[in-house]
């Protein structure tokens, strides 16, 4: 009896397609039955690249662009459909143009550190309470807005930080602003960081006037000024027949205030400046903050329409229902117009400074756009990270990359702004023997949080960093109980230098060979317990009973190590000094000479820097 054959199972051809539409996101088993190619290949594909990808997880736009060129499938790739962007896009074409009205312009304040920004703004809004004074180490921290008004028409300044550091912060100040007011100062004329404000107020396209301040100091150079401006592009000054307006002021006398307030009022009616108040409002974050008892407090410029109280607005991942708002001088407002910058409260989490707000009115349209969004963060959180590397280059790279001393940091600011410009700058730390991790960043105070996280990275460096924040009175207790280090800063650049010491302590400190005597065997004498001991005379400079030395025979060196004793007479001695003779035994060396040279010296170790 024979037995049957099971039937082979009948399988259908899979046609591969020569043209797919695929939209993100798109998981790999997904992918694999678009693409009518198996998943184990897919994965074997992608492993080659250096990616481990399981069937379930996302795969990134390039990978997938990737995989259809190797399988030569044309493929368009389709983004979902975003209802963030849908709104944002419905709202800028919802103007109406019969609504619109003039609006006072918008005038951001650059220049270079300690040319006098913040001292004209304080000048012009003849404030009691001079917003300098305020400012740690004399400098502008953060952005601030404020209102001022010449001839009945208002006019919003912004004024900007000038350290080096806050370049983005510059940029972000540049690109919502109508004029540029480029703040150099007649004693020191252009500097580097007057040329950056310049590069960024010219890629937001914003029209440029100087301030030239100062001019009331003995060393006021107006004219070496004006030569300066000329050899910048775009910046020859009116007085020279170009365009630029130069306006010399002086903030402490008062002079040419209102001449400059004039000039700017001029250009802006020439800019025709309009705005729909009766519109849903939409502007700027220029900063954003968690103060205590008044909780996240958001410095927002409108730039269109009006926002009131209770309104809802989305502004990048956070949103809010107004709670209150106060203007430039601290009252409480209901209503706030294009133009004006206020401060509001009521928002769930701390937006990014620089982030785009806009005022949604329906809560069902709200509703769906929040769960959007919590959507999108969680298949984000489920995307893809750094894989292992599967090529030789990759493995190479990472264990390269394990060689590289890792310093981790803490980081708490004042101000979402302070805390971006922080985290960009010590991320841009750092060398080719060590770097500098960011394991939490966050707005407030210093935390018993902050302490155990720090501690619970005590196998590497951690340290925590504070700018314009207090730790908590718990905080420093525990972390002196725990050996964190806390430091607080309230100045930028004092904080990068000082975690520029923190991390040159992690470098391995340089070694330095000193020469500190040379040393002559005349004689060698032997003992059947000691071994060869040599009768030596010190020629020039020390020998000491814990440095090394160096044995050398017709020129060439023979051995080097340490001394196992050093005696004068019968004497064991700490050192012998020049032109004094002494036994010297060599540890685990016995092969030395009449006539057999020492060389000794000490190694210096120096503690080296991030520079």
């Amino acid at each position: 009896m024979t037995k049957k054959r099971p039937k082979r199972a009948i399988t259908a051809n899979v046609v591969r397609p020569d043209k797919v539409e695929i939209e993100l996101p798109i998981s790999l088993k997904d992918l694999s039955a678009l693409l009518a190619i198996r998943v184990p290949e897919i994965m074997s594909f992608f492993m080659k690249q250096g990616m481990m990808l399981n069937q379930n997880q996302p795969v990134p736009k390039e990978s997938v662009e990737l995989l259809c060129l190797h399988y030569h499938i044309e493929c368009t790739i389709v983004d979902e459909e975003d209802l963030e962007q849908e709104l944002v896009a419905q709202w800028e074409a919802d103007e109406d143009e019969a609504n619109l009205v003039w609006r006072q312009p918008i005038v951001a304040v650059l220049g270079h550190v300690d040319h006098g920004k913040t001292t004209l703004l304080d000048t012009i809004r003849k404030t009691k309470s001079p917003v300098a004074a305020q400012e740690a180490g004399g400098i502008t921290q953060h952005i601030g807005a404020y209102v001022a008004e010449h001839n009945g028409k208002g006019i919003t300044f912004i004024d900007t930080p000038g350290h080096e550091a806050f370049t983005e912060m510059r940029a972000r100040g540049a690109n919502v602003t109508d004029i540029v007011l480029l703040v150099i100062a007649a004693d020191d004329g252009v500097m580097p960081q007057t040329k950056e404000a310049i590069q960024h107020a010219q890629a937001a396209g914003a029209h440029i006037m100087v301030a030239m301040t100062k001019i009331d100091k003995p060393n006021a150079n107006k004219d070496r000024l004006f030569q300066q401006l000329a050899q910048i592009e775009g910046m020859l000054p009116q007085e020279f027949g170009g365009e630029t307006e130069v306006v010399p002021v002086s903030a402490v006398k008062g002079q040419g205030i209102d001449e400059l307030l004039e000039t700017i009022t001029t250009y802006a009616e020439l800019l025709d400046l309009k705005a729909n108040p009766e519109r849903a409002a939409s502007g700027t974050v220029l900063e954003a903050k968690k103060t205590e008892g008044r909780g996240i407090v958001v410095t927002a410029l409108l730039q269109d329409g009006s926002l009131k109280k209770g309104d809802n607005i989305i502004a990048g991942r956070a949103w809010c229902r107004v709670r209150m708002m106060f203007n430039d001088r601290g009252k409480p407002v209901q209503v706030a117009g294009p133009g004006v910058p206020v401060e509001v409260l009521g928002f769930d989490e701390i937006p990014e400074a620089g982030d785009r707000f806009y005022s949604i009115q329906d809560e069902a349209e709200l509703k769906d756009l929040l769960a959007d969004r919590e959507r999108r963060a969680r298949e984000k959180a489920g995307a893809v990270e750094p894989h292992i590397p599967t090529d030789y280059a990759g493995v190479i790279k990472q264990l390269a990359d394990k060689q590289v001393k890792e310093v981790r940091v803490i980081i708490k600011a004042d101000t979402q702004g302070s805390l971006q410009v922080l985290k960009a700058e010590v991320n841009k730390l750092g060398n080719n023997e060590v770097r500098c991790r960011v394991i939490r960043d966050g707005v407030g105070a210093i935390t018993t949080a902050d302490v155990n996280l720090a501690f619970a990275e005590r196998t590497g460096s951690c340290v925590i960093m504070g700018f314009g924040v207090i730790a908590e009175t718990k905080s420093r207790a525990l972390a002196k109980e725990r050996g964190i280090d806390i430091r607080t800063h309230s100045v930028i650049y004092d904080l990068l230098n000082d975690m520029k010491d923190v991390m040159g302590g992690a470098l391995e400190p340089e070694e330095r060979e000193n020469v500190i005597g040379m040393v002559e065997i005349r004689k060698v004498f032997r003992s059947s317990k000691l071994g060869n001991i040599g009768g030596c005379f010190v020629e020039h400079g020390v020998v000491r009973r814990n440095a090394n030395v160096r044995l050398s025979r017709d020129g060439i060196v023979l051995w080097q190590g340490e001394l196992a004793s050093l005696r004068r007479f019968k004497d064991d001695v700490r050192e012998v000094r020049e032109n004094f003779e002494c036994g010297i035994k060599l540890a685990g060396y016995d092969d030395i000479k009449d006539g057999d040279r020492l060389e000794v010296f000490e190694i210096e170790r120096i503690k080296r820097t991030l520079e």
